[in-house]
């Protein structure tokens, strides 16, 4: 599915900005609580990459851990074992956790705001396989053909609203017009009901080519096109689904379908699936499979 398609300019300074980690303002602190004060203090990621410094650097001394304190209440709380830390020789090596800290965690920000922010167009991809179909490679190939997919989507809801936060009998219009009824009482703040009393939330299934618009391939060969693509390549696949529909629009390797809106998960949440060793990119209603 594609999520989003468009200038990379909405990631600018996301990442990254100039001056957000000084780790200069970090040097003259050698208690560790209030070293780790400063860190939470100055926004620096809460990751695994930082645990892992906290281990490193500020060891948790055996004496704490044979009483069975927890590696986050200590960490949480280090000023309350700032005598155990004393008593086992503990001295904060300031310099090395800066050193350490820049090269495992600020220098790594620069890099990928530096790497966004050199390409002028940003695709974010969502899909998922299951065991069964991880049997090939996925494919990805550019299409310079594809138009722009927005990253905000409108929902218009009406219903009931009842004292308790619910809503009974949600109607949902989406953008393309679709309407999704939900009967019976919804919480927007829990699992959504299936909006389908029955069938697949399928609406189109497309062989996507690295340039050209998609295409369309029926329900009743999907079966037969994805297993012949255990043995011919994608571009002569795309062709037998161009003959089925007599329709070929350019292009060579690539797949997708589009799914209808789902809601177990939230509001028109999606899933995705990838399957025939190309990328099935599972598609919004009226979304295009991109570059």
């Amino acid at each position: 599915m594609t999520e989003f398609a468009g200038s990379s300019t909405l990631l600018k300074d996301v990442i990254w900005k100039p001056g957000q980690y000084d780790t200069s303002a970090l040097s003259g602190i050698t208690d560790p609580a209030a070293f780790v004060q400063a860190l939470l203090a100055a926004g620096y990621p809460r990751d695994g990459t930082m645990q892992a410094l906290l281990r490193k650097w500020i060891p948790m001394p055996p004496a704490v851990a044979a009483r069975g304190v927890p590696e986050q209440a200590f960490y949480n709380n280090l000023a309350a074992y700032k005598a155990d830390l004393t008593a086992a020789g503990f001295v904060l090596d300031t310099a090395g956790f800066i050193a350490d800290l820049n090269e495992r965690v600020v220098m790594p920000l620069q890099r990928a705001q530096a790497m966004v922010d050199s390409q002028p167009y940003l695709t974010r991809l969502l899909s998922t396989v299951s065991p069964a179909e991880m049997t090939r490679d996925p494919i990805f190939a550019l299409n310079g053909d594809l138009p722009d997919v927005s990253n905000l989507h409108v929902a218009k809801a009406s219903g009931v609203c009842q004292t308790d936060g619910t809503i009974m009998d949600l109607r949902l219009q989406l953008e393309d017009g679709q309407t999704l009824s939900l009967p019976g009482v919804t919480s927007l703040y829990g699992n959504m009901p299936w909006p389908y009393a029955a069938g697949s939330a399928v609406k189109r299934i497309e062989l996507v080519g690295p340039s050209g618009p998609p295409v369309a391939v029926a329900g009743s060969d999907v079966v037969r096109l994805d297993s012949a693509l255990d043995s011919l390549p994608p571009q002569v696949v795309r062709g037998m689904a161009a003959s089925a529909t007599g329709k070929l629009a350019g292009g060579d390797s690539g797949c997708g379908c589009a799914l209808s809106p789902r809601t177990p998960g939230g509001l028109a949440s999606l899933a995705g699936a990838a399957a025939a060793g190309l990328l099935l990119s599972l598609r919004r209603r009226g979304r295009r499979n991109r570059r």
